[in-house]
């Protein structure tokens, strides 16, 4: 009785849940005067570089655009779907990512991120780049334009990435496709009174959006914008 019990329970909170997601993302978009986009709809932002695709849900799951001082934010959600099969049985788990995205002029990669984050990418372990202001704060720079790598990551934008830091914890940084992106925040109190945003150690579906998180990762992101001086950017050539 109770396993007949639990198949309604099944069928019904993904449901809710979805229903829930789904207005909290309609409340959001009307409050900052944005557009919201479906990855199987028929509109699509106006900038983006979405990673993390799968033909499940190409390119994004949901997405919202809107302004904010004076730049384009974007956040979405891409959804990977692992398929295992066991004993006869094919399972497949779901996995939502989150993203907000800043848009910037097109220029090279360049990934920044925490020294001890355990990295598998052979294509980004070979691109590492040592002898930036990045080393000092614990962080590391990989990019295919090493040039490039060195003008941008400059003292002042390390300081505006690290100064994210919380128990060891950066948020990871990545220039690329005409974007500058990392994940949503997540709230903590440091001494009572004071409210900062600060990385989330992990991603779990339970906080899937969070429009104030979204918010505050955007100011964060914008102030590493404002950091870079104009001519640092330069355009790739169309090929």
């Amino acid at each position: 009785m109770f396993v007949l019990a639990m198949f309604p329970i099944a069928y019904v909170y993904p449901r809710w849940r979805e229903a829930r997601l789904r207005h909290a993302r309609a409340q959001f978009t009307q409050q900052v005067g944005g557009l919201q986009h479906y990855g199987d709809g028929g509109t699509r932002p106006r900038f983006g570089y979405f990673p993390d695709q799968d033909h499940y849900t190409p390119p994004f799951y949901w997405a919202i655009e809107f302004s904010r001082s004076g730049h384009y934010v974007l956040t979405f959600e891409s959804r990977t779907v692992t398929k295992t099969v066991s004993g006869g049985k094919t399972r497949h788990k779901t996995w939502y990512w989150p993203f907000v995205e800043v848009m910037i002029p097109h220029c090279p990669c360049v990934r920044i991120g925490p020294a001890n984050t355990f990295i598998t990418d052979r294509t980004l372990k070979a691109q590492m780049i040592s002898g930036t202001p990045a080393d000092e704060f614990g962080l590391y720079v990989s990019s295919p334009d090493e040039a490039f790598a060195r003008t941008l990551v400059t003292r002042r934008l390390v300081t505006a990435i690290a100064g994210r830091a919380e128990n060891g914890r950066t948020p990871t940084v990545v220039f690329q496709e005409g974007t500058i992106r990392t994940t949503p925040f997540s709230p903590t109190r440091l001494d009572g009174q004071t409210a900062r945003e600060v990385p989330s150690p992990a991603f779990t579906p339970k906080k899937r959006f969070n429009g104030r998180n979204v918010l505050g990762t955007a100011d964060f992101l914008i102030e590493i914008v404002r950091s870079i001086p104009p001519r640092t950017w330069r355009r790739e050539v169309p090929p």
